[in-house]
């Protein structure tokens, strides 16, 4: 991508399933949609196994809830990035960032197209499941830190939890008096101290996010050119004389 100098982009896979005919299907979606970003959306279901496709879906929609601002459902390997688009992205990504995320920090809209999968000529995957569960890690891992704020839920709840069996057993001592000795204090203050270590756990995580946004490359903004004078900007400009 770095190296390129084209108005677009086009990445696809090597293994056939890709038809190149249907890139011309991409442009009409950007210009159509004004979107520097067109993923193919596949009409029929990948030429994979069942397992391996249920996963694949499966992964998407969990990374989907965890993200924030991340539609990973629509991730496909049949892109069309704006040239601008994808230089910046291999700018500043930093190693090991998923290239979907890195094109959602920089493309102001992501549009989709129907695309057809073919087979793959009967040459085996070079997936194998610990090159698939490395993938998917990496995408969770790259997708924002909503992940991380489930720890300090977590440990306010377990706090509220202590907080007001706390008070049950109070008042369950004040009425009937019939109260193991020595149990509720104990399970009190394990619940109290528990959702007070996972709220500080929460608070370090977030830190710790920050720092890995940054050690990704992800920029604050970015100077580009005016997309008037782009290839969007072109089709709006002969649309308006229309």
């Amino acid at each position: 991508m770095a190296s390129t100098k084209s108005e677009w982009i086009v990445t696809m896979d090597e293994d056939g399933q890709h038809n190149p005919a249907e890139i011309g299907k991409r442009i009409d979606s950007a210009l159509s949609f004004n979107a520097p970003l067109v993923y193919g959306k596949p009409s029929n279901a990948p030429p994979h196994g069942l397992f391996r496709n249920a996963a694949s879906r499966l992964s998407k929609i969990i990374v989907s809830r965890l993200s924030a601002g991340h539609d990973v459902t629509e991730y496909q390997s049949f892109r069309l990035v704006l040239g601008e688009v994808g230089r910046s992205v291999a700018a500043y990504a930093g190693v090991g960032v998923y290239l979907d995320v890195a094109l959602g920090w920089i493309a102001s809209s992501v549009a989709t197209a129907d695309i057809e999968l073919r087979g793959e000529s009967g040459r085996a995957s070079g997936y194998t499941l610990r090159a698939l569960l490395s993938h998917f890690w990496r995408l969770v891992l790259t997708s924002g830190t909503r992940a991380l704020r489930l720890v300090s839920l977590l440990g306010v709840l377990v706090a509220l939890a202590g907080f007001f069996l706390g008070l049950y057993f109070i008042v369950e001592n004040l009425v009937s008096g019939d109260l193991p000795v020595g149990y509720t204090s104990t399970i009190t203050v394990l619940l109290f101290s528990t959702g007070a270590i996972l709220i500080a756990l929460g608070v370090i995580a977030e830190y710790v996010g920050v720092s890995v946004n940054m050690a990704m490359g992800k920029p604050l903004y970015l100077i580009v050119s005016d997309p008037q004078n782009g290839p969007l900007g072109r089709r709006r400009a002969a649309t308006s004389t229309l």
